[in-house]
């Protein structure tokens, strides 16, 4: 199997997903350069594939627009039906953190004596 040796992270759980600048997926715009490149090389962002009628967009000079590698392999309900590839807009975030503190304060309530689970805890980094 082949090692990456210059990329030690994708922005999400599927490789093949990327999303525009326009999105505002903190994860993804971690990453200008490579959306730089999806769009040099007429490649869509995720969720970019296909017009309302489910056409490929067309760029200039009569080009079509490649569609998303994971979109067109599984389709967006199966991308977004798993959290690790959806957009992370920081609303999003902000609704997922809140979540979080809910499900720690309720689990808190039902069971006083655990402590297994970390408040500090903060995702995707170090405490």
């Amino acid at each position: 199997m082949a090692r990456r040796e210059h990329i030690t992270q994708f922005p999400h759980c599927d490789p093949r997903v990327l999303h525009a600048p326009e999105d505002n997926c903190e994860f993804c715009n971690e990453h200008p350069l490579w959306q730089e490149l999806r769009k040099a090389w007429g490649i869509a962002f995720t969720g970019h594939s296909y017009d309302k009628d489910g056409k490929l967009f067309e760029l200039d000079h009569g080009w079509v627009q490649q569609p998303c590698p994971a979109e067109a392999n599984r389709g967006m309900k199966s991308i977004d039906g798993w959290h690790g590839n959806i957009c992370m807009t920081p609303e999003r975030i902000k609704a997922s953190d809140e979540y979080y503190d809910k499900l720690c304060k309720e689990f808190h309530e039902m069971y006083p004596d655990e402590d297994y689970i970390d408040d500090d805890l903060e995702i995707g980094g170090e405490s």
